[in-house]
């Protein structure tokens, strides 16, 4: 009588045993956790904006910028900027002409000698003429009424702390009353002192401009060309000198 077979899984008297099946779990699956996006630095930024941004078509100015250039490009610098250092400074003067007849009001700077026309810096946010009118009474304390302007001009030069880059707003001025001196007269205005202790103010021919170191050259030449009178024309425009060479 042949002997059983028995399975490899099996023992003699014994069921093959079965792994029970896992149960289906009633929790969730766990999901994965978005990543966070990596911080761009402010160049990255710009960058990827301006590759998203273009000209609607070659050499049209469209939302990419001017003729092309994307948004953001600097302009080509001028061959006459000068690399930017902390030491330069861009300065706004407003100047005034005030004249007797024959004579006109200019500071000497006590320390070297030279005359330039009496006025004083801009501030931020205030006009041209009120600063005028501001200064002079700063200076002087004389009352002025800032009339035409007369000469807009531009120069650089240097200082031992600075190197200066000067606007210069020249306004023709004529004295007003105030408590002081209600009706100005030239004698009343010959009396105007100096209130700073650096400069000092003098009444000067203008036949003797030519001869005098007055700065900058463009309001030496406002005053010796003749073209100013005690009377200014009510139409007379401004005229723009640059002392810079180009």
């Amino acid at each position: 009588m042949p002997k059983p077979t028995r399975r490899p899984s099996q023992k003699l008297g014994r069921p093959a045993s079965r792994r029970p099946e896992s149960a289906p779990s009633s929790k969730p699956a766990p999901t994965k956790k978005p990543t966070r996006p990596t911080k761009q630095s402010a160049k990255q930024k710009l960058a990827s904006k301006q590759a998203g941004k273009g000209t609607s078509r070659a050499g049209s100015v469209g939302r990419g910028g001017r003729g092309g250039v994307p948004r953001g490009t600097p302009p080509p610098s001028s061959p006459h900027t000068l690399p930017r250092r902390k030491d330069q400074h861009l300065e706004i003067i407003a100047r005034a002409v005030v004249l007797l007849p024959g004579r006109v009001l200019l500071c000497r700077n006590l320390k070297h000698g030279y005359l330039y026309l009496p006025g004083g810096h801009v501030e931020f946010g205030e006009p041209a003429a009120e600063a005028c009118r501001r200064e002079l009474a700063e200076e002087c304390g004389l009352k002025i009424a800032p009339g035409p302007l007369l000469l807009v001009t531009e120069e650089t030069f240097s200082t031992k702390k600075r190197q200066h880059h000067e606007i210069n707003l020249i306004f023709r001025a004529e004295a007003v009353p105030d408590a002081d001196t209600p009706y100005p007269t030239p004698k009343s205005l010959e009396r105007v002192r100096s209130l700073e202790p650096a400069i000092a103010l003098e009444w000067t021919d203008l036949a003797a401009i030519v001869d005098l170191d007055i700065r900058p050259l463009s309001a030496k030449a406002l005053l010796a060309g003749g073209a100013i009178s005690p009377v200014s024309p009510a139409g007379l425009g401004a005229e723009w000198h640059s002392g810079i060479p180009t």
